[in-house]
């Protein structure tokens, strides 16, 4: 037997062998054409967050994605503004078998109004002010992302995410620390939770737990990190007033004196 298999009952995929079998593809643009049919339908692509996902550098990569758009199984549609029409991001959408392409495609430039610069990859981009709106460095041609929560706060979950979680700085991290703050507010309360979550050395999967983690405060009310130390701080005051409640009632049912 040339193949060894295993049961299809966890982490497999089911796709079209279209682009598998089309002679006119590199072995890199099928692997990267499968590894993006393995996402979830409503999946978002980046291209910085795709390349960290091989060995192949951005060249490389970029070469493979441009063999797939150019034989129609990646389209890349445009995103305008409602009121100025113009071009302000692009979106990636990944066909099974190859669409026709009847007309020819618009040409992939960044916003006119604010063009960014192409950089390459660095290990530890910095948030950049721009007078009251927060960005962080983007070293590809979609639309320069504002961050709405305070600065402040994202830059030092943003630190934490990098040193004590190890994320690659991405597209993908920019979106995290705008969701995580968003939706919980206190960069302090965050970082408290995923921190409960890595000394735990039974939990697996570190990012969900401190999710839950998260989740459950703010279903109890807490909403900032000495919110979270007040509450416990009483929980504790409850346990040792309720024990010693207790050994008081068992030192009277044994008829010892407790002094009332």
């Amino acid at each position: 037997m040339g193949i060894i298999r295993v049961a299809k009952n966890s982490n497999y995929v089911v796709m079209n062998r279209t682009a598998l079998n089309d002679n006119r593809l590199s072995w890199k643009a099928k692997g990267i054409m499968a590894y993006m049919l393995s996402m979830p339908d409503d999946w978002v692509f980046y291209m910085d967050e795709l390349i960290t996902h091989s060995t192949d550098g951005k060249d490389s990569f970029k070469s493979g994605f441009k063999e797939l758009k150019d034989n129609g199984y990646v389209e890349r549609k445009s995103i305008k503004d409602e009121n100025t029409k113009r071009i302000v991001s692009w979106e990636t959408i990944v066909h099974e078998v190859p669409f026709p392409q009847t007309e020819k495609p618009l040409v992939e430039i960044p916003p006119v109004e604010n063009p960014l610069m192409e950089k390459p990859l660095v290990e530890n981009p910095q948030l950049l002010s721009t007078d009251n709106n927060q960005v962080l460095n983007k070293p590809n041609t979609d639309n320069n992302q504002v961050l709405t929560t305070d600065t402040k706060h994202a830059q030092k979950l943003y630190e934490f995410f990098v040193s004590r979680l190890q994320k690659f700085p991405s597209d993908k991290l920019r979106e995290d620390i705008e969701y995580y703050l968003s939706t919980y507010h206190d960069a302090d309360l965050i970082i408290e939770a995923f921190e409960r979550a890595l000394i735990n050395s039974r939990v697996t999967n570190k990012e969900k737990y401190a999710t839950g983690t998260l989740r459950n405060w703010k279903h109890e009310g807490v909403t900032s990190i000495q919110l979270l130390a007040k509450k416990e701080a009483q929980q504790l005051a409850g346990n040792q007033h309720g024990t010693t409640k207790g050994q008081r009632t068992t030192q009277s049912e044994l008829g010892v004196d407790v002094g009332f």
